[in-house]
């Protein structure tokens, strides 16, 4: 084991501690709850990791199950590519149209639309429900959660967080404040399987992305009882109860349904990436001026070493977020880039932070430094996902508002370190176990 791994996992530690320096009811916490949860975390990780060994003599270098994620994930693409080859006519035999499909309106949003559908179909069908409600079991076991918080965190690990609590919706008025703080923290510190698949076509490892999102499960459940410990009697839930209400009488609606659903996705995607580039390339422009100026008043009374000020988003982000890359076992050369996109991810969203890692040269990040980071950047935890958590969970309890309104910011901050402990556990399996 190198340092770098036990830099790791004492930043799993570091977590839990920043955690606990922000719970509400410190001598309230169930540290067995904590332990258990680090051993979940701990144990699927291990097993994860260590399936990129199982390579049936050299058939799958990254190991059967890395290669079956990675396989489903490229006929996903495929698929994808025939739907919109069709509608933008580009399935000729020319490659400059094809081309389109490499960008992101063309090749990237329709991923959106289709894994909607799909994720429809298999709700509608009753897989998705079964698969929910077998990880909730594993989870109620060993946390000793309650069933509704632990059916959340199941259902967050491949949907969406406005959509993972349409599985508890009868629940959520009776939810004790740490049950809801924990449904929070789960929708924050997860993706949702429809942008797993767009992160991967950007370049992002299939095998590590589905793993942070396994993983990131117990991890949230973690964060959320030190932050909000539970302090009343969260209500009895049945399991035979559980599953998204039916919204189509036939798998042919579901899929369209989910189209549906996924269009309208897509189209929020593509206008918040437009919007927040633009601003980012403006808050840029700004900095640099700012810095200019500052720079020439100064040199004014500096005849001699001038100095050059250089102010940039990626700047700020780099040093405000160094620490916190070093400390989830990141080596030291890449925390600098690692601090921007760390930044990039709670300032703007998760979905510039890929992108942006995948546009990056050859080399700039070493193989584990990418590999922490996948796991680092895997959840909505950022500002603005506050405003649409809020917004998608009010409706389904309004008298909930006002406990939805208190614990966002913090529930936002407890997503970051779930994901940030989550990154850890990666920093501390990576080369011990594959």
């Amino acid at each position: 084991m190198s340092y770098l791994n036990l830099i790791s996992l004492l930043g799993i530690f570091v977590m839990i501690g920043l955690a606990w320096l922000m719970s509400s009811h410190k001598s309230k916490v169930d540290w067995r709850l904590v332990t258990f949860g680090l051993m979940l975390q701990a144990a699927l990780a291990a097993v994860l990791f260590q399936s990129q060994n199982w390579t049936f003599g050299g058939t799958y270098p990254n190991g059967i199950l890395f290669a079956g994620v990675e396989s489903f994930f490229q006929a996903i693409n495929d698929y994808v590519a025939e739907g919109s080859g069709f509608m933008f006519n580009i399935n000729g035999p020319s490659d400059s149209p094809k081309a389109l499909l490499t960008t992101v309106a063309f090749g990237v949003l329709p991923t959106v639309i289709f894994f909607a559908a799909l994720m429809s179909i298999l709700y509608h069908i009753g897989i998705m429900q079964y698969v929910i409600r077998a990880m909730a079991w594993v989870m109620q076991k060993t946390l000793r959660t309650s069933g509704a918080e632990s059916l959340a965190a199941a259902a967050n690990v491949l949907v969406g967080h406005t959509e993972a609590p349409l599985v508890v919706k009868p629940y959520v008025s009776g939810m004790t404040r740490s049950e809801l703080n924990a449904l929070m923290v789960g929708g924050f510190s997860t993706i949702s399987g429809s942008l797993m698949a767009i992160f991967v076509m950007s370049g992002v490892s299939a095998g590590h992305i589905l793993t942070a999102s396994i993983i990131s499960a117990p991890a949230a459940l973690v964060i959320a009882k030190i932050l909000q410990p539970e302090v009343d009697t969260p209500g009895e839930i049945k399991q035979a109860g559980v599953g998204q209400e039916k919204i189509a009488s036939n798998v042919i609606e579901a899929a369209a349904v989910g189209a549906s659903d996924g269009m309208k996705l897509a189209i929020n995607i593509a206008a918040m990436l437009i919007a927040f580039l633009a601003l980012i390339a403006m808050l840029n422009a700004l900095l640099f001026g700012v810095g200019e100026l500052l720079q020439w008043l100064i040199n004014l009374s500096r005849a001699e070493n001038p100095i050059d000020i250089n102010w940039t988003l990626n700047n700020l982000f780099a040093g405000l977020f160094y620490p916190l890359a070093w400390i989830m076992g990141i080596e030291s050369a890449d925390c600098g880039t690692a601090g921007q996109l760390l930044g990039k991810k709670m300032v703007v969203n998760e979905f510039v932070a890929y992108l942006d890692m995948g546009a990056l040269e050859p080399g700039s990040l070493s193989d584990r430094s990418k590999v922490i980071l996948t796991y680092a950047l895997c959840g909505f935890s950022n500002f603005g996902a506050i405003g649409i958590q809020i917004g998608g969970i009010g409706p389904l309890a309004p008298e909930r508002r006002g406990d939805l309104a208190q614990l966002g910011l913090r529930a936002m901050f407890g997503g970051m370190l779930a994901c940030c402990m989550t990154a850890g556990m990666a920093g501390l399996m990576y080369g011990v176990l594959r």
